[in-house]
């Protein structure tokens, strides 16, 4: 009986246990390379890393919106990270986003990078921008009150509405009535000064005109503005004394409207008496992006233009699934300033059947105040 047990426990020999040895070490060394670092990034405006998960714990260090943080582990709603600091602590996951998400992110910056904007925009208060034109849709970066932004393009979303509101509108349904419509929400793709893109709501933004132009919108929300000349006033509080004017573009308060804007209207320096003037304006048009204004030669004149897009399509309307319009073939119309007068020049003299044009009443001192502008 001991003979059998002392041959069974004959040691293994060295060659067999070295090659083992190697085998389990370059095992070891396969899996720890081929384990690749983890990151999220924190989407909160600022918040604290804590040194365990407890309902009560100590702060290790405050980290801020947009920084990353490389995972160490991950529990049930939490990860221990590591901040840029060197320091550890743990952080919700409802406070971060997670490297497919910012790969999102990265996808629209990359994406929209060179679109020209249709409109310069200042931020009215502080937003997150979304991945998608929806409050609901995930949020990283933070933007704050006061950020200009270029303006690419608008999406109409159903708007979240009230327990209450659903449930009348179901029961409305039931008893057979129509329900109201569905409120809408306008969302805006936007792009800031460092190339981060996303979605904010269209009613954080004004547009990034002086204040002084902002207060001639009259009962509708303006939309865009664009500077076509700049006049001398000796007066004017401005560097050099300069005077912007301006063609600007309205739309009522109203969202998911099935065009970008139904009214344009110029607003001229009166070098005279010191403020702005109304020199034109159109109404009840159906009126699309891109606004353009530039300078053109004309004889022996050089003299601001602008321009805008009206559709051939007469039953334009919002696409559900995209929230966007498609407004199908597009017609050009284009204005020359001569002075303070705008000449159409190009496109149907007709925009609408319910299209108003309104010019300002010529009278001498204004034909003077024209032929000053001209000069300058």
């Amino acid at each position: 009986m001991m003979k059998f047990l002392r041959k069974k426990a004959r040691p293994l020999r060295p060659g067999i246990l070295l090659g083992v040895v190697v085998a389990m070490l370059s095992g070891c060394s396969r899996i720890e390379h081929s384990v690749a670092p983890q990151y999220v990034y924190v989407a909160a405006e600022h918040t604290f890393l804590r040194n365990r998960v407890a309902p009560v714990a100590n702060f290790v260090t405050e980290v801020t919106n947009g920084e990353r943080l490389r995972v160490l582990q991950q529990q049930t709603r939490f990860y221990q990270v590591k901040a840029p600091n060197g320091k550890v602590g743990w952080i919700e996951q409802l406070y971060v986003v997670d490297q497919a998400e910012m790969d999102k992110f990265d996808a629209l910056r990359k994406e929209y990078a060179h679109t020209p904007a249709v409109a310069k925009a200042v931020l009215e208060e502080t937003s997150y921008l979304h991945d998608g034109p929806s409050v609901d849709d995930p949020h990283y970066y933070l933007l704050k009150s006061k950020d200009k932004l270029d303006m690419l393009m608008r999406a109409s979303v159903a708007r979240r509405e009230s327990t209450l509101a659903m449930i009348q509108r179901q029961q409305d349904i039931k008893e057979g009535k129509t329900p109201p419509p569905v409120p809408m929400e306008d969302y805006w793709l936007v792009r800031d000064g460092k190339g981060r893109t996303g979605w904010v709501r269209g009613s954080a933004l004004v547009p990034d005109v002086p204040d002084s132009v902002l207060i001639l919108a009259p009962s509708e929300r303006m939309i865009g503005t664009y500077l076509f000349r700049q006049v001398m006033d000796p007066t004017a509080d401005t560097p050099d004394h300069m005077m912007g004017e301006y063609v600007a573009v309205f739309a009522p308060y109203q969202a998911g409207l099935p065009y970008d804007f139904d009214e344009v209207r110029v607003f001229t320096w009166d070098v005279f008496h010191h403020q702005y003037e109304t020199a034109y304006s159109i109404h009840h048009i159906e009126g699309f992006f891109p606004v353009k204004v530039g300078h053109e030669k004309f004889g022996q004149e050089t003299d601001p233009v602008f321009s805008f897009e009206i559709s051939k399509d007469p039953n334009i309307a919002l696409n559900p699934d995209t929230g966007r319009v498609a407004p199908g073939p597009l017609v050009t119309v284009k204005y020359r300033m001569e002075g303070v007068i705008a000449r159409q020049i190009e496109g149907p003299m007709v925009l609408s059947p319910q299209t108003v044009t309104r010019k300002p009443v010529r009278t001498r001192d204004s034909r003077a105040r024209g032929k000053l502008r001209h000069q300058h």
